[in-house]
């Protein structure tokens, strides 16, 4: 079915389809037909009462029934039925009643054998049934609407009248193509042509609204079939599908950008350089530059994570402000940034491109109230010199840019010496995973001597590999830097708590019951949600006080200003562990934490022992950060000390205890009962 049109269009309304009679509304039709072969028919009982004619219902010549000037058209319309013209009969006839007056009806219907049997409906009574009709659509959240052969429309339901803002006067001369969007009339003008070609067609296109903004149909049109229209009309129906299309529109974009940056992510970016390989022309160039911003994690971790986030946004948007039309930035994660340089002459013109990203880079951004600042390295690569796919290329971009943060050149071009380090980097790492599964591990230990007494008053615990005969050694610090890049030290940090504090457990009463056991603690087990509950576990199992356990931070890892690190700290030391800083003078930001954090000591870094004494300089700095911590109440351990002169001066400048090989070097557990009584010897 289809709605009513306006009146000045005098189209009569389609036939109903014979297929759905068993379907029909009760009262839309008034009766049923036969036709046989041998031009006999017969009508139903309600169809003789419509007529007026009385029983009995018995067949007669159709012919003598139906208006004199009908009878051609019907011997039209059962012809083309015949020959297959067309599929069902349709035709408008007058019939005479019994007091000999003629009614209009429609007679619509199937062959069935030799026989044509169907339904009539009284016209008489059809603008009722639009009327019935036109008020369903109404109800319909869908649109509706009727076209022209031009597809102008000659209706609209009013629901498409509402969203749209045409009226149904002004929806015959609406010029329709304004309707659609621009981007969209191409393919809607192609779909024309196919619904002219096979008579129906589905698209997808956005609708200009009342308002001027957009929304997405879905659309299905058919060309409707009623050989009375002609030209032909054609029928869609539209659902609203804005809400859907925009949301994957949106998961689609959030699959291919970063969402802190709106940059293109690493996907999209291999994506675009694949293409732009493909699309390059000979003698031309391509080039990727791998960036990483210097002392970003710093910031990060000491002003916040909202802060951070700000400054990487800014230096996203400097970099894409920078670089060419048709290049392409993208952010890999973290401070992770790539550049796709397409339409390169030559290396030395991403070189430029590099250079000029550093140095807009090295300029303070104003986040908030501060002026912050970064640096980057940048390492480069280039097809088809350095790989042939864009997956290669980044690899060896990525290679050439660890290579100029490492020995700090700013900006270095991919050489194939870099895949050395980086197979070694693989080589070490892999042995760090197998010495974590075979149990390579132990714990040597190295205990700190007090100046005053000369007695030990805590024991470090270190790790140590026992590496497989035969194998190149990894030194202790290489081992964590490594742990830590590849996700494993919190689980190797566990494991150090543990195998120590079950330790100091079975030296029972061979070591003094006052000296404390301390651990390093890295910054990514200081801030696990687990740290506390862990090692509270292994201290009420081993029946260890957490009075004997010290715990021992670095700077980087205090400057960290995540919530659970500190946290951790807190409850710690609530807890009655100790806390000291290690590495004390490496860093810039020393002496506020000294105030800030909940600190039972200090360790003095060995390299800012220095000459001291021989260097007055040298003493006064250490003479001063000594008075300084004792002035907040701090212990001073002096680390790394190897000779005698450098103990002597410790106990002059007024430091408290002292570890190093001037003491002993780290020694395995079974050893560690020894080591009682000899410190205020060796330092005598």
């Amino acid at each position: 079915m289809i709605p009513s049109l306006p009146p000045d269009e005098g189209v009569r309304p389609t036939a109903l389809d014979p297929d759905s009679m068993k379907d029909l509304i009760p009262g839309w039709v008034d009766g049923f037909f036969e036709i046989r072969a041998d031009g006999m028919g017969s009508l139903s009982e309600d169809a003789r009462r419509l007529l007026g004619w009385p029983p009995p219902a018995m067949a007669l010549p159709w012919r003598s029934r139906i208006h004199p000037a009908d009878v051609a058209g019907a011997e039209r319309a059962l012809a083309r039925l015949q020959t297959g013209d067309v599929e069902r009969l349709s035709f408008e006839c007058r019939l005479r009643t019994g007091d000999g007056d003629w009614k209009a009806l429609l007679l619509c219907g199937n062959r069935e054998g030799d026989s044509i049997k169907g339904f009539v409906i009284d016209l008489s009574r059809l603008p009722i049934s639009q009327i019935r009709f036109r008020q369903t659509l109404e109800l319909l959240d869908d649109f509706v609407s009727l076209h022209v052969d031009d597809f102008r429309p000659i209706y609209v339901t009013p629901a498409l009248t509402r969203l749209t803002g045409i009226t149904p006067e002004t929806a015959a001369s609406a010029a329709d193509m304004s309707w659609v969007h621009p981007e969209d009339r191409r393919h809607v003008m192609q779909v024309r042509a196919q619904i002219r070609r096979r008579g129906d067609a589905t698209l997808r296109w956005r609708l200009r609204c009342a308002d001027g903004g957009w929304r997405w149909l879905e659309t299905r049109c058919r060309q409707m079939d009623d050989p009375s229209w002609r030209p032909a009309r054609y029928l869609c129906t539209s659902r609203d599908v804005h809400d859907g299309v925009e949301a994957a529109t949106r998961a689609q974009w959030q699959a291919r950008h970063d969402p802190l940056t709106d940059l293109p992510n690493r996907n999209y970016f291999l994506e675009r350089a694949s293409l732009a390989i493909d699309r390059l022309r000979p003698g031309r160039v391509l080039g990727i530059l791998f960036l990483d911003l210097d002392g970003f994690k710093q910031i990060n971790d000491t002003l916040g994570h909202a802060v951070g986030d700000a400054l990487l946004r800014a230096a996203a948007g400097r970099m894409h402000d920078m670089v060419r039309g048709g290049d392409v930035v993208a952010r890999m994660g973290g401070d992770e940034f790539t550049v796709l340089l397409t339409r390169l002459s030559s290396a030395e013109e991403a070189v430029g491109i590099a250079r000029r990203l550093l140095a807009t880079l090295s300029k303070p951004f104003s986040i908030g109230d501060r002026d912050l600042f970064v640096t980057a390295s940048i390492g480069a690569s280039f097809y088809p010199v350095d790989a042939n796919t864009a997956e290669h290329l980044l690899r060896q971009a990525d290679l050439a840019m660890y290579q100029a943060k490492r020995h700090g050149n700013r900006l270095c071009l991919f050489e194939p010496s870099l895949h050395v380090a980086a197979r070694e980097r693989m080589r070490i790492e892999h042995l760090v995973r197998r010495g974590i599964e075979r149990k390579e591990f132990e714990l040597h230990y190295q205990p700190q001597v007090s100046l005053a007494t000369g007695d030990i008053q805590s024991i470090e615990a270190l790790l140590r590999w026992r590496q497989p005969s035969g194998e190149e050694s990894v030194p202790p610090a290489k081992l964590v830097a490594h742990a830590e890049r590849i996700g494993l030290m919190e689980s190797l940090g566990r494991w150090v708590l543990e195998t120590g504090i079950d330790q100091l457990a079975a030296w029972g009463a061979k070591i003094p019951p006052q000296v404390r056991l301390s651990f390093n603690l890295s910054a990514v087990q200081l801030g696990s949600t687990d740290l506390v509950r862990g090692l509270t576990l292994a201290l009420d199992r081993a029946g260890v006080p957490p009075e004997r356990i010290e715990l021992e931070i670095t700077e980087s890892a205090a400057l960290t200003r995540d919530t659970h690190a500190v946290e951790n700290l807190k409850l710690l030391r609530g807890h009655g562990i100790r806390i000291a800083l290690d590495d004390f003078g490496r860093g810039f930001a020393s002496l506020a934490l000294l105030r800030e954090l909940p600190l039972d000591t200090v360790k003095i870094d060995a390299a800012f022992l220095g000459e001291i004494a021989s260097e007055p300089k040298q003493r006064a700095i250490l003479r001063s950060v000594i008075e300084l911590a004792h002035a907040l109440e701090l212990g001073v351990v002096a680390e790394g000390v190897e000779r005698s002169e450098q103990g002597d001066t410790l106990r002059e400048l007024g430091c408290d205890a002292v570890q190093g090989y001037l003491i002993t070097p780290p020694v395995p557990a079974t050893r560690v009962p020894e080591l009682f009584g000899m410190g205020a010897r060796r330092l005598a």
